[in-house]
């Protein structure tokens, strides 16, 4: 596509700052802390039918998003509780 932000570990996920284009995962990730949030604003998370494992630890967010979108991502987040918001 162009002009995405790449991701393709946890590392890469963490060293997302502002968010100023689409985001695209590349590979599946298996988080081992809590992952940094994500503010998406308007823009789109592609997934593209990988899977984000989050720790089995509390957690409230790790993406925000204000009429941004998600699309094909499998989270699997087995036996934790995710606080869910929408801005």
């Amino acid at each position: 596509m162009g002009g995405e932000i790449s991701i393709y570990n946890e590392a890469d996920w963490n060293g997302i700052g502002e968010v100023t284009q689409h985001i695209t995962l590349e590979s599946d990730i298996v988080f081992t802390s809590q992952p940094n949030n994500i503010d998406l604003k308007s823009y789109t998370f592609d997934g593209q039918n990988h899977t984000i494992t989050l720790p089995n630890i509390s957690m409230e967010s790790f993406i925000d998003m204000n009429y941004g979108n998600i699309k094909n991502l499998r989270i699997d987040a087995s036996n934790k509780y995710i606080k869910y918001q929408r801005n």
